[in-house]
């Protein structure tokens, strides 16, 4: 019996499914950054960003650790991977937890996921990395938008 040949479709409903679950990230993550800027109440403008951040980093390092059961993640490991490389490359020669730091202020959650997976492959401590690296991030990448805002404003 001869073998069929199959052809991969250009988009498959993991791509699908990639792009809006990133879609979906981007533009609750954006608009809760940039509420909680414009909030008065300080304590809001940087529990709420730390909050968010420190979930969505969280949920990011346990979905990237289980590819094979949430297949979309992979999808979105491969298009991020350029991304971490780049970003790696400048920041690297800083030290491991440096470099955390400020791959978290300049690319936020998902890129701070892989490079810690990339950077801390075998730590138990990778949550603690995280929450270290988004808390500081956090007060940095506000403190410099409600500044803007302010002086805007």
């Amino acid at each position: 019996m001869p073998k069929t040949i199959t052809k991969k479709k250009l988009i498959r409903p993991v791509h699908i499914q990639a792009i809006i679950f990133i879609i979906i990230y981007y533009i609750v993550s954006y608009s809760i950054f940039y509420g909680s800027v414009y909030h008065s109440n300080i304590y809001v403008s940087f529990l709420v960003p730390l909050v968010f951040g420190l979930i969505s980093t969280f949920v990011f390092l346990y979905l990237f650790g289980h590819q094979d059961f949430f297949h979309f993640m992979k999808n979105i490991e491969r298009e991020e991977r350029g991304k971490e490389r780049k970003i790696l490359g400048k920041v690297g020669h800083f030290g491991n937890i440096l470099a955390c730091i400020i791959v978290s202020v300049v690319g936020g959650p998902i890129l701070l996921s892989l490079i810690i997976r990339f950077l801390f492959p075998k730590k138990e401590n990778k949550y603690l990395i995280a929450f270290v690296s988004v808390l500081i991030s956090t007060i940095i990448s506000v403190s410099i938008a409600k500044g803007l805002f302010k002086m805007i404003f």
